[in-house]
């Protein structure tokens, strides 16, 4: 029943009631079909209505060719977003080091990245974000983090034109 509809599925969108079991079972049947779109369950979200969310992850190749840069770093690791069932990490490397990386775009279709260095002495992933002048930095890691089910509290530091408030001893 589902099977024969899911070439139609471009992108998927659950409700609270909807257990997060269902949601990875159906992301990986997604993903044996071609498709990209994560299908996740927001970690905030009431368990008396509808809370959707929506995002697309989208390829490597795809992250090449977007103007998509570091603006903050993150608590979290990658295994957080991928044992949530967020997002779909991809290894490869740069002339720094071999790096984790999953690209999403919001509803919206701007793009959003999460990115770990392997021998990164910190702890804690980058975020990254597609430019956009029409929204402030400080509102795109807002949207992002609530895409995500985080708080702001996840944010370990952020650029200065960011605008990310910090405690009374300048930390972020």
């Amino acid at each position: 029943m589902f099977a024969s509809d899911i070439n139609a599925i471009q992108n998927v969108t659950t409700h609270s009631s909807l257990c997060q079991r269902t949601a990875k079972h159906l992301n990986k049947l997604l993903e044996s079909r071609g498709f990209v779109s994560v299908l996740s369950h927001h970690p905030n979200a009431s368990t008396h209505g509808p809370a959707t969310i929506m995002m697309n992850q989208l390829s490597l190749s795809e992250y090449l060719r977007r103007p998509i840069e570091d603006v903050a770093v993150l608590e979290q690791e990658p295994e957080y977003f991928e044992r949530e069932g967020l997002l779909i990490f991809t290894e490869t490397y740069d002339d720094l080091d071999w790096y984790k990386i999953a690209i999403f775009t919001d509803s919206k279709g701007q793009a959003f990245g999460i990115k770990r260095y392997r021998n990164c002495p910190s702890p804690g992933v980058f975020l990254l974000a597609e430019k956009n002048h029409s929204i402030s930095l400080h509102e795109q890691i807002e949207g992002v983090l609530q895409l995500l089910g985080l708080s702001g509290e996840s944010v370990v530091w952020a650029r200065d034109d960011a605008h990310w408030p910090t405690d009374n001893s300048g930390n972020q």
